[in-house]
């Protein structure tokens, strides 16, 4: 673990100058000649690679934030006061905000590390079945932190390679340099990644799956449903059975093969506050408007079933409410040192709180060491995937419902033939089930902000929240990327080199 730990520094590495860039690595620690000796040492530099992607803008990260904050950034939650997300609800966001200075950061620093190690692996003698694998994991790692980039920032600086002094002042490229990148790191994934269920490392399914992710934010359809339904017809991967458990550590042991790809925490080396940060002071507070969208337990709209009873919020409701969501007075979701379990904090700016993520036999304070995985890619979302693609291409009927959405509702405890059965309807009625179904689903996992810019209804659903809502909101639409970091910019300038900021922010 000390080994991991030095390899850790070595390889973390800001792009924010050359100098400053090449100067980061330690080479009285770790050098050519010192590492990169055998096949233990290559498995220590690729777990390096994974250790870093342990961050709050990524994943979770300790005293920081959390990937469920993102949806702060959409009608499912409020943040008060973290990483500068009062910004954005006002459209006043600039080139010195938290949220994307450090999500930029994090992002190059994964970049770094994967690029060193995929230019030191031909250094170690092995077999090429067995290198094209420990390529392909990095190459998987590389993409998806670089798609991060782009839903955030549109073209990026681009490094395929362990950057001289000459390649880190390229400046910008394109979007559509970075998306071949991406692309060309998962098709070689897919093709060198094991054909098995996962277990830490990535596999085939878990390439096949970020690829379908990629395809998606580009309308891609037909590639949508080829890269979902290979998953689907793998063999390899199904739906836990515990929905709220599968966010837990009671969840993510190997039984659960629907998990195609988390980030791994082990207390007390590694670890994170969420228990802490998002059950305890609640910087994340749930909207009413995500609660009532809820269906009941017949697989109605609230206002369209008299079994509704606004005094039970959960009851009669659909179960992933109450697997979600802290919604009952009297339920337990904070833990007070002096009063035990309490419905109301005074952090708490809405009367609900997420639940997902949260160990409720945990009584979480500020030194409590989380350790539960981080999910970025499972099998509910391939389904989901698959759903809104074949119905895209005009493709949805009830064999492909029952291939995905019932057997979502089944999973969450749906019961009544009502919320099981094909609709029917048309192909817009259907884009409204399947998108609700997502947002349900989904909820608090950080994809809702990016699933309502694509469909290109951001400002209207941020303008129109319904019910509890701390905070007024108005979409700018004159900048429609987060800005390039300052610094960045400023680096760039100093240089000479061109560097153009993100629409909005000059």
């Amino acid at each position: 673990m000390k080994n991991i730990k030095y390899f850790l520094i070595f390889l973390t590495i800001t792009f924010w100058s050359c100098d400053d860039f090449l100067d980061k690595y330690p080479h009285d620690e770790l050098s050519d000649n010192t590492f990169w000796k055998n096949e233990e040492e290559l498995q220590m530099g690729l777990t390096a690679c994974y250790g870093l992607m342990q961050n709050e803008y990524i994943s979770s990260a300790t005293g920081s934030g959390d990937k469920v904050y993102w949806d702060g950034l959409t009608d499912n939650a409020f943040v008060s006061d973290f990483w500068g997300l009062q910004e954005f609800y006002s459209g006043d966001q600039n080139p010195t905000n938290d949220l994307a200075g450090g999500l930029y950061s994090k992002c190059y620093n994964v970049v770094a590390a994967v690029n060193s190690f995929l230019s030191k692996i031909d250094l170690v003698d092995i077999e090429q079945e067995k290198k094209n694998k420990y390529i392909a994991e990095a190459r998987f790692i590389r993409a998806y932190v670089y798609h991060e980039l782009v839903l955030n920032f549109g073209g990026v600086p681009l490094f395929s390679s362990e950057p001289t002094i000459e390649s880190a002042s390229v400046g910008r490229s394109t979007k559509e340099e970075v998306m071949t990148l991406i692309n060309n790191d998962l098709d070689f994934a897919i093709e060198n990644l094991p054909d098995e269920s996962y277990t830490g490392h990535v596999v085939k399914n878990s390439a096949r799956g970020l690829k379908a992710r990629v395809l998606l934010y580009g309308d891609d359809w037909s590639g949508v449903a080829q890269y979902t339904q290979d998953i689907m017809s793998s063999g390899k991967t199904s739906l836990y059975t515990n929905y709220k458990n599968m966010f837990i550590n009671e969840g993510q042991g190997d039984d659960n093969t629907e998990i195609l790809f988390s980030i791994k925490f082990l207390a007390p080396e590694e670890w994170h506050n969420i228990d802490y940060r998002v059950g305890g002071p609640s910087h994340i507070n749930v909207l009413e408007d995500l609660v009532n969208d809820y269906l009941t337990i017949n697989g109605l709209p609230i206002d369209e079933d008299p079994i509704y009873n606004p005094d039970s919020l959960h009851k009669n409701r659909d179960p992933r409410l109450q697997q979600t969501i802290f919604c009952e007075e009297g339920e337990p979701w904070i833990y007070d040192v002096n009063n035990g379990y309490t419905y109301y904090f005074t952090n708490n700016t809405t009367k609900f709180s997420c639940k997902k993520y949260i160990d409720e036999s945990v009584q979480a304070s500020h030194v409590t060491q989380s350790d539960q995985d981080i999910v970025l890619l499972r099998y509910g979302d391939v389904l989901l995937m698959y759903a809104e693609a074949k119905n895209e291409l005009g493709q949805f009927g009830q064999n492909e419902w029952n291939q995905s959405i019932r057997l979502i509702r089944e999973r969450a405890g749906f019961i009544v033939s009502q919320a099981l059965d094909f609709p029917g309807g048309n192909q817009s009625n259907l884009r409204e089930i399947i998108r609700h179904e997502r947002r349900i689903e989904m909820a608090f996992e950080g994809f809702r902000y990016y699933d309502l810019l694509r469909w290109g209804n951001i400002k209207e659903v941020w303008e129109n929240i319904e019910g509890e809502n701390p905070q007024v909101r108005q979409y700018n639409e004159n900048k429609p990327l987060f800005p390039i970091p300052e610094s960045q910019i400023d680096y760039y300038n100093n240089n000479d080199i061109p560097f153009e900021q993100n629409p909005g922010y000059n």
